[in-house]
């Protein structure tokens, strides 16, 4: 196993980390917690556009498509710090997933006008974001872990590994 897989793994788990973190945000706007996902934000910049009035598919499939780049970035950039066929400490994927958001919405989204800074906004959108940063952060972790554990274990039969489904 070399570098460049363990970068392709934590890509991967980024994207994975990008679903779960899709799910809590919705349901954060169904409870009324907040109002719009980041990724709605940016995409409005991006656009120009309203993120609450626009509802079509195209516009669906940009907000995903830059919510996944940059969740598989940040994956990458995670998977240059794991070892090879190492399975990275959960502690460490929830720091790095804190990092992202203090980065992404402490400087980037403020400076580009797409989002508040987090002393700005209310507490419950703060309160969504890091929750979901730290999910993604779990996520980077057990899934570029898991990926680098199976891949370093080429040895193991497939019957083995059938038994083991679940």
């Amino acid at each position: 196993m070399r570098r460049g897989t363990t970068i392709v793994d934590g890509a991967l788990a980024g994207i994975a980390g990008a679903g779960c973190m899709t799910v809590l945000r919705m349901a954060a706007r169904r409870w009324g917690l907040i109002d719009v996902t980041p990724p709605q934000a940016t995409k409005g910049w991006l656009t120009g556009a309203s993120p609450r009035h626009d509802d079509s598919a195209a516009h669906h499939l940009l907000e995903a498509a830059v919510h996944l780049a940059v969740s598989a970035t940040g994956g990458a950039v995670y998977g240059t710090r794991v070892s090879p066929g190492e399975r990275p400490a959960v502690g460490g994927g929830i720091l790095f997933g804190l990092a992202v958001w203090a980065t992404a919405f402490g400087v980037i989204a403020p400076a580009l006008g797409i989002a508040r800074a987090p002393w700005r906004g209310t507490w419950k959108q703060s309160a969504v974001n890091v929750t979901a940063h730290l999910l993604y952060g779990v996520s980077l972790a057990v899934v570029t872990g898991e990926l680098g554990h199976r891949a370093a274990r080429p040895g193991a039969s497939l019957r083995a590994l059938r038994a083991r489904v679940g």
